[in-house]
């Protein structure tokens, strides 16, 4: 896995930077977002992990994470077609009548 295998969409890259700046969200998620907008830039592993002060192994984690997500969407439909499929699944659970 290499990290210049990501290529963020407008949207995505958004997002992230937002996420970056937000006080709302956890220090580990900004620092994941900033993680991934590296590495959609075309720094190398080492690099990231130099700039975030993350080890390789967590760099190379996350990357990975990210593009399994994102692995089967030309610009993000992955990752929201399988929101809206959990979605779908969890409304067909709850409108279901109880048996018993």
């Amino acid at each position: 896995m290499n990290s210049q295998n990501i290529v963020l969409s407008e949207d995505e890259q958004i997002e992230l930077s937002r996420r970056i700046k937000s006080a709302a969200i956890s220090q580990c998620d900004g620092l994941r977002a900033q993680l991934i907008l590296l590495a959609d830039q075309g720094c190398s592993r080492n690099e990231i992990a130099r700039l975030t002060g993350l080890c390789v192994a967590s760099v190379t984690r996350w990357c990975k994470r990210f593009s399994i997500v994102t692995l089967a969407r030309p610009g993000g439909t992955a990752r929201t077609s399988l929101r809206a499929e959990a979605l779908t699944r969890t409304l067909e659970q709850v409108t279901q009548p109880r048996i018993g």
